[in-house]
C-alpha cells in the first residue's frame, strides 16, 4: 500500500516547520497504528509518503487486511479534516494506492545500515507517484 498527502509541498510551505513536523509525526503515528492493527508493517517513509506491506507473513487474507487498512486510513483522515482546517487553516487529504502481487523482499543497504526492502513495489511505487502527483 502506498499513501501520500495531497499537495504536501504547498501545504508545508504555508506552515512553520515545527507544525509541519508535528503534523507529519502525528499522522505517521496514527497511520502506523491502523496498519499494525490490520497486520501490516510500514516499510518505508519518503517525505510525506509511506509504503506499507501486507502478506509478508504469507497469511491468505492479506489483500483483505490491506483493503481494510486503506479504508480505515481514509475514514480517519476524513474525521480529522475539520481539525486541520480549524487549527492550521489547511485542507488535508491523502491518496491511497493498493498493489497486489509478488515482491522481492530482502535486506538492502550498506554494512550496519540495512533495512528490509520491497524492491518490486518500490519501482512500481515510483512509477505510480509520477502519475498521481505533480513534480514538487
Amino acid at each position: 500500500m502506498f499513501v501520500d498527502i495531497v499537495s504536501f509541498t504547498p501545504l508545508s510551505e504555508q506552515l512553520p516547520s515545527y507544525d509541519v513536523m508535528y503534523i507529519l509525526n502525528r499522522y505517521f503515528d496514527d497511520m502506523g497504528t491502523i496498519i499494525k492493527k490490520n497486520g501490516g508493517d510500514i516499510n518505508n517513509f519518503i517525505g510525506d509518503a509511506f509504503l506499507a506491506a501486507f502478506g509478508i507473513d504469507d497469511k491468505i487474507d492479506s489483500v483483505y487486511r490491506c483493503t481494510q487498512a486503506a479504508l480505515q486510513i481514509l475514514e480517519d483522515v476524513d474525521k480529522k479534516k475539520k481539525v486541520f482546517l480549524d487549527n492550521y487553516n489547511i485542507n488535508f487529504d491523502v491518496r491511497v494506492g493498493v498493489h497486489y502481487g509478488e515482491a522481492i523482499v530482502g535486506m538492502l543497504g550498506n554494512a550496519g545500515n540495512q533495512l528490509v526492502n520491497l524492491l518490486t513495489l518500490l519501482v512500481e511505487w515510483k512509477q505510480l507517484t509520477r502519475k498521481l502527483k505533480p513534480d514538487y
